[in-house]
């Protein structure tokens, strides 16, 4: 029986253990997770001594999309629409195509061209490359895995940084799908909280352990991803 206490809330009574296999690919490792009884957090119990070597060149975010110069112009012009009303051309984009998710994210956050932007776990960046096109001229991002800094035409930087590393603050901070790749919690937190400026906008995008995939599947649901996923949080625990 595995003695752990959750990180999250400490609590180390009636805790739940699954086995799980690392499969996205296909080294089939295995690894430990505990569901907290208290707070509902997954969480894995024996990370691997080189997290590195499960970010292979291959992963997903780190792939540098291939656009048309047309589509890419396109997207510029629905962008610039949707974020300040201007162009012909964006208007009639949108309301064939409608608005880009991102742009709903911008619009709640209060921010505008000039505003500083951080995208971390960010990979190649391709959501602050766009961004950029779309004339944001202090968006940048960071990410510990990819192989060198990224610079884009378009004056957006993605650096090979940790969040640990940043000591600017800035008025809107992402995270899409990147707050259960690492390993401390309450240390990113307060970073997060460290790196803002006040009275502004933190966005996290995560999987959510509370839903009926997880009830589901288990220690099978593709969204563990063993063992980038430190934790999947619930909705208690977040």
């Amino acid at each position: 029986m595995i003695n752990f206490f959750c990180r999250i809330c400490n609590n180390d009574k009636d805790n739940s253990f699954y086995t799980v296999r690392e499969m996205q690919f296909g080294t089939r490792d295995e690894f430990n997770y505990c569901e907290c009884s208290v707070c509902g957090c997954l969480q894995l119990v024996n990370p691997p001594d080189d997290i590195s070597k499960y970010y292979p060149q291959n992963y997903f975010s780190f792939q540098q999309q291939k656009k048309s110069s047309l589509k890419e112009k396109l997207n510029v012009y629905r962008d610039k629409y949707v974020l300040s009303n201007k162009n012909l051309v964006g208007n009639i984009l949108s309301k064939i195509y409608g608005a880009p998710t991102y742009t709903n994210w911008i619009v709640n956050a209060g921010v505008n061209f000039e505003s500083e932007i951080l995208d971390v776990g960010c990979g190649a960046g391709e959501l602050l490359n766009r961004m950029g096109n779309a004339g944001f001229k202090n968006a940048m991002g960071i990410d510990l895995f990819i192989d060198n800094d990224i610079h884009y035409k378009n004056g957006v930087q993605i650096l090979k940084k940790n969040l640990f590393e940043i000591n600017s603050r800035f008025d809107f901070v992402m995270m899409h799908h990147s707050l259960e790749h690492l390993p401390d919690q309450h240390k990113v937190f307060k970073k997060l909280y460290n790196i803002l400026k006040p009275k502004r906008t933190l966005l996290i995008r995560i999987p959510i352990c509370s839903s009926v995939a997880w009830k589901r599947y288990r220690e099978n649901w593709f969204a563990l991803e063993a063992p980038r996923h430190y934790y999947i949080h619930s909705e208690k625990s977040i």
